[in-house]
């Protein structure tokens, strides 16, 4: 297997705006994320005695995008992510496209399985927060599939 080299990826435009424009779509992966968290119970508690729908939406969208912290009165510590997902998801965006280009899908595989593996016990608690793992997956699959069409020279 050869890794690829500054040399061997092709793009069509600089790095600076490569890098820029993966934080651009994995901010806008985060808002479509949240669209989702925002309709989706936050904790068992919450959904059983209905306090979750008692807050307005627009609410409940800004703290699922906070990810940390106290936000209308919505603790999401427990459940936050301090955006940790959002680097993460950062980092996807920038190398699914060079690995798409050099057809090592195998490692996109391994490394959602990975993720998808490690937090096995949370899946089977919290439903929702697999399908938000799903979907987020999803989303910057496609973006990046699109990123190695548009940025990246065969």
């Amino acid at each position: 297997m050869v890794f690829p080299t500054k040399e061997m990826i092709n793009l069509n435009i600089s790095w600076y705006m490569y890098l820029l424009w993966s934080f651009v779509l994995s901010l806008m992966v985060r808002a479509i994320l949240c669209v989702w968290r925002a309709w989706l119970p936050k904790a068992e508690e919450a959904a059983k005695n209905g306090e979750w729908d008692k807050i307005k939406y627009w609410k409940r969208y800004l703290a699922s995008g906070k990810g940390f912290g106290k936000t209308f009165g919505i603790d999401v510590r427990e459940q936050g992510d301090y955006w940790l997902s959002y680097l993460i998801g950062v980092a996807e965006l920038l190398a699914y496209p060079i690995l798409f280009r050099f057809d090592q899908v195998g490692a996109i595989g391994g490394w959602i399985a990975l993720k998808t593996v490690g937090n096995w016990g949370v899946w089977q608690k919290r439903r929702n927060a697999f399908l938000n793992l799903l979907w987020g997956n999803i989303l910057i699959i496609v973006g990046s599939y699109f990123w190695m069409t548009r940025f990246i020279d065969p």
